[in-house]
């Protein structure tokens, strides 16, 4: 007995297969540039220091001011967000979001060996008092006792983040440190975040963004269908 047997075809003409592939990188290149802007939007209160004050003065002592820039911090989240991008393929595309290892290099966290003996000593000469190390501790990148500000003045702090520059002690505070969460805070109002940022590879759109990266691509797609 013959069997009811209903057949379409579901080949995709190449042009129109080209047209939707197109309209998703148009999409994606739209929606990167929103993201891009609420970054900044979102991260305008961004700390810088001020080279003033007793740390000021401790970091010149023991030369830890050469690794200490005023608005570090602030140029390389802006490096971060610059530095997006999205790698094209045919069967998917790879948005490339922010690399924390920017913000590591920009802010690297360098301390000294030792927490340093502070004396005064009177200039034989003029004999005017001044300040400098009785012991001398050596530089160490990517690690070391740095002067950290702990709401009312301050104090010798190994980085609590090893392997992270001092953005994530900004961001997420530790001990009498108080978080700023400056740019935990911006990436919240795009993705869904964990409660801390060490550790993440990947990021996920939150409902509301996923809705509106989803709409710039139809609209891309069906002005790319309407054109021909």
């Amino acid at each position: 007995m013959a069997k009811g047997i209903l057949k379409f075809k579901t080949d995709i003409p190449k042009k129109l297969e080209n047209s939707i592939l197109d309209g998703i990188y148009q999409g994606a290149l739209e929606e990167l540039n929103s993201i891009r802007d609420k970054l900044r939007e979102n991260s305008i209160k961004m700390p810088v220091w001020k080279n003033t004050g007793t740390m000021q003065k401790v970091l010149k002592i023991t030369g830890l001011d050469r690794f200490t820039r005023a608005g570090a911090l602030d140029k390389s989240w802006n490096d971060a967000i610059d530095n997006m991008t999205i790698d094209r393929r045919h069967s998917h595309i790879t948005f490339n979001l922010i690399n924390f290892e920017t913000l590591n290099v920009g802010t690297e966290w360098v301390g000294l060996s030792t927490i340093p003996e502070l004396a005064r000593f009177k200039n034989k000469d003029s004999g005017k008092y001044f300040t400098k190390m009785k012991n001398k501790p050596t530089i160490v990148h990517q690690g070391g006792y740095r002067p950290v500000s702990k709401g009312k003045g301050w104090t010798w702090q190994l980085n609590p983040y090893p392997g992270y520059g001092y953005w994530l002690l900004v961001d997420q505070g530790w001990g009498s440190y108080p978080p700023k969460r400056i740019i935990t805070n911006a990436l919240s109002t795009i993705f869904e975040m964990p409660m801390g940022l060490q550790g993440i590879s990947e990021f996920k759109f939150d409902n509301l963004e996923m809705t509106n990266f989803s709409k710039r691509v139809v609209d891309n797609i069906q002005k790319l269908v309407d054109k021909g």
